[in-house]
């Protein structure tokens, strides 16, 4: 910013030092859902997150804390819902469109998926996040069982972001539907969509029910379909928790991968057959 009049100055300082203040507001919400993200010990990071709520409370950022922290999924999904209605021209309301999305899709409900990722396509087509809505938008179709849709979407995914983190699971999902990424698309197949899916997502095993406890309520907190089950192992009793409900490898595997990605979790796909 130049200073023409020494005047002014007074003023741009006072104007300075408010906008800081909002950037440093926006920061904070940003560093305390990072670290939300990135710990196991979430007690302690939950009890920041209900201090800058109280401090902040009705702006975006409170709601978007508001909405990782709150255990009840669907309670979740309608804060985001709320942010994207409030507050549609933020980098949040993008966000809060993807996790919507995103929970739909660990629920099997594929077509309620892809009206989530086409929409953050269609009024935010300039954000960082279109790429990962156009390939989320396209194993829909695939969890569908639209293979011939899902096909050609996916080349255009690649088409469009051949730099993407998700262009090498693009092109695996290409090959496990039996053609490569520059073969044709293949014959439409008639294949009926079950409601209770074949896999899940194991992310994590442990000997202490503690720990999958702790680990339920991280991902219970992103949306996700969440569960803990006892497997006796060894003569030992260990603590599975499994994420989501897929259809086939490649849907369950695709948001394996967001997820890892997002928050650094290991995973490994279960058969549930």
């Amino acid at each position: 910013m130049a200073f023409f009049e020494m005047v002014a100055r007074s003023l741009v300082f006072t104007i300075f030092l408010l906008c800081g203040s909002a950037a440093y507001s926006q920061s904070s919400h940003l560093e305390l859902q990072r670290e939300l993200e990135s710990t196991h010990d979430t007690d302690a990071v939950k009890q920041k997150i209900t201090s800058y709520i109280a401090r902040h409370k009705g702006t975006v950022g409170a709601l978007y804390l508001q909405a990782l922290v709150t255990d009840d999924a669907q309670k979740s999904v309608e804060l985001y819902k709320k942010i994207r209605v409030r507050f549609p021209h933020t980098r949040e309301a993008e966000n809060a469109i993807l996790r919507i999305g995103q929970y739909y899709f660990s629920r099997g409900l594929y077509v309620s998926a892809r009206k989530q990722f086409l929409e953050l396509i269609e009024t935010h087509p300039e954000s960082e996040l279109v790429g990962e809505a156009m390939y989320f938008s396209a194993t829909c179709l695939c969890a569908s069982g639209k293979e011939a849709s899902c096909h050609a979407e996916l080349k255009n995914f690649l088409a469009q972001f051949p730099r993407s983190p998700l262009a090498k699971m693009a092109k695996q999902d290409l090959k496990e539907m039996g053609v490569s990424t520059n073969g044709k698309p293949p014959a439409a197949r008639t294949k009926v969509a079950k409601t209770d899916g074949k896999y899940t997502l194991q992310v994590g095993a442990f000997s202490q029910t503690n720990n999958a406890l702790k680990l339920r309520n991280y991902f219970s907190r992103l949306g996700v379909p969440v569960e803990i089950r006892k497997k006796s192992v060894d003569n030992r009793t260990m603590y599975l928790v499994w994420i989501g409900s897929f259809e086939s490898k490649a849907t369950a595997r695709s948001f394996g991968e967001s997820l890892k990605r997002e928050h650094g979790k290991p995973y490994r796909i279960v058969d549930l057959n």
